[in-house]
């Protein structure tokens, strides 16, 4: 069984664009919610939930238009994955496998256009789990897997 979640927040990065081994094209970006929590008459904070949000195929390239900061709403399979690195120290995070992303527009506008769509690229269903992007210590895209602008990602 997989968990679909809405989650609404802040995009906490700019998109990384790539492309997986078997080169369809990839985005990566964190999200951060922060809930507004009702404590003794006053609004304040709550824990901030950050996640790193994956994108394949044609909306990994509609994501271009994100930047740091921005409203956005993602909907998707929730994941929790665990990994050991080079020191052998366990690491995990928490990842949102994106079906949606849109603008949330409770806190922005937003002028909509069409892209035009490429059957030929294939959606997260269709990336096998052993397709791969290559990411750094951080988690981030390597250069050499990194597609230099957007507009590469968008012409390809």
């Amino acid at each position: 069984m997989v968990a679909t979640v809405t989650m609404t927040g802040r995009v906490g990065t700019n998109p990384q664009f790539a492309r997986t081994t078997s080169d369809v094209p990839y985005a990566r970006f964190r999200l951060a919610h922060t809930p507004r929590l009702r404590r003794g008459g006053e609004w304040v904070d709550g824990q901030t939930l950050w996640c790193t949000v994956r994108c394949y195929g044609n909306l990994a390239k509609g994501v271009q238009s994100l930047r740091s900061g921005d409203p956005a709403v993602v909907v998707g399979q929730w994941r929790h994955e665990e990994w050991t690195d080079e020191n052998g120290v366990v690491r995990s995070t928490q990842v949102l496998l994106a079906d949606s992303v849109g603008p949330d527009l409770r806190w922005c506008a937003a002028h909509l256009y069409s892209q035009e769509r490429d059957e030929r690229v294939p959606d997260r269903d269709s990336v096998a789990d052993e397709d791969q992007v290559e990411e750094d210590e951080e988690g981030g895209v390597t250069p050499e897997d990194s597609v230099d602008t957007t507009d590469e990602l968008i012409r390809s």
